[in-house]
């Protein structure tokens, strides 16, 4: 009986994905995934012809990212613009602005309880050390990430604290860094699932379990692949947005509190 009701979510999560405008998102990134581990398979018997792959598509990635850092620089200008039309066009602006802090208090909340109930009792159970300890030894790197609002910026900072501080095996530190910095974007879900919950009750859209669920879902995964820049996310939750449905142009709406919530 389970496993039947397990079949029919996931049956009903694939209708969504097939009903909402756009393309199956969700199908292309598990798609991705998949595709990544036929890539490692291949390359144990033909290394050649993957690695060709493997250069077309690192080209790929690093030129989409050139392009999305001049648009980042002309971004104050756009954002500008789309805060000033909205505000002009809306009636109670003291009422979008409570709507807009309670969702930042949301995302800031979700995130404290995210540190204080998982990673530091996690740090606390692997280690067997004071949790706060080591978030001291890595401070230097903390303020370095308040700082660029990147991951990747940040990779140094993490290293030399964990190297020079913690006294961490370098052979973790140099397998589990790397990882850590374009898979591990906890922050980043967070963000996205509290963000499509709050656009949907704007839009008065009804939402039931397995739609909060579906939203979950997408944004775990889309959240895997977010490129570690400032403002990777936004990019990854418009697509997510097209996938559930959602349009586009709610985005202006964080647009202004976005590099607070990096």
């Amino acid at each position: 009986a389970s496993a039947e009701v397990i079949l029919e979510a996931i049956g009903n999560l694939q209708a969504k994905a097939d009903k909402a405008p756009g393309p199956n998102v969700l199908g292309l990134i598990c798609f991705s995934l998949f595709f990544g581990f036929g890539l490692r398979k291949v390359q144990e018997v033909d290394a050649l012809d993957v690695d060709a792959v493997l250069h077309f598509f690192t080209g790929l990635r690093k030129i989409m990212v050139y392009l999305v850092s001049i648009v980042i620089w002309f971004s104050p200008i756009g954002i500008l613009s789309l805060i000033a039309s909205e505000v002009y066009l809306t009636e109670d602006v003291a009422s979008a602005m409570k709507e807009l802090a309670m969702y930042s208090v949301a995302v800031s909340g979700g995130l404290v309880l995210h540190i204080l109930l998982v990673l530091l009792p996690f740090c606390l159970f692997l280690t067997r050390k004071n949790p706060l300890a080591f978030v001291y030894d890595l401070l230097q790197a903390l303020m370095v990430a308040c700082g660029t609002a990147s991951s990747m910026a940040t990779l140094p900072a993490t290293a030399s604290c964990l190297e020079n501080n913690v006294r961490l095996d370098l052979r973790v530190m140099r397998f589990m860094l790397p990882l850590g910095t374009t898979v591990n974007m906890d922050g980043t879900a967070l963000w996205q699932i509290v963000t499509l919950i709050y656009f949907a009750q704007g839009m008065r859209m009804p939402l039931d379990g397995l739609s909060v669920v579906y939203i979950m879902v997408l944004t775990l995964i889309s959240s895997i692949v977010t490129s570690s820049v400032p403002s990777g996310g936004v990019i990854t939750l418009m697509i997510t947005m097209q996938a559930t449905g959602m349009p586009t142009d709610y985005i202006k709406y964080i647009m202004a509190i976005d590099w607070l919530m990096d």
